[in-house]
This record gives structure tokens, sequence and C-alpha cells, in this order.
């Protein structure tokens, strides 16, 4: 089942949406395939562009630290499993 939602999903493709429905009609299997792997490829390049934005995110919160809340809950829980009040 996995593996067939995989493959559904390569055909909900906003890119192949733009197209003409009747020129996707009128595309031979081989053109129908170029077409998805060009917007395969510009998906993955956005995607990778994407994880580097949430990577560079990621290193500037952990070189900022916690704020004041997270402190407190950290030693809120803290306080919890140990058992002190």
């Amino acid at each position: 089942m996995r593996n067939q939602n995989s493959k559904i999903e390569g055909f909900d493709n906003p890119e192949l949406e733009t197209l003409d429905p009747e020129l996707i009609y009128e595309m031979d299997s081989q053109e129908l395939l170029d077409e998805l792997l060009k917007s395969r490829v510009s998906a993955m390049q956005d995607e990778g562009s994407h994880v580097e934005a949430l990577l560079d995110m990621a290193v500037r919160c952990e070189q900022e630290g916690p704020d004041a809340k997270a402190e407190a809950l950290i030693e809120w829980v803290f306080r919890l499993r140990t058992g002190r009040p």
C-alpha cells in the first residue's frame, strides 16, 4: 500500500496540472515521462534548498541556546523526575 501511495504522489504534481489537459492526452508515454522527470528534479532541488534553510535555522537556534521559558520548563521536568518540590 505504501508503495502505491508513493507512486500516486508522483502523479500529483502541480507542474503537470499547469499543462493543458488536451496536450497531456496528446503526449505519448515518453513525453509524459519526460515532463514528470523534469518536474521531479525541480521539486528535489526545491526540497534541497528548503532543507538547507531549515538546517541554518536549527544551527542559529542551537547557538542562541534555550530561552527563559524553556529553561524553566527543563528545570520543572527535572524536579518532577527527581521528586523535589
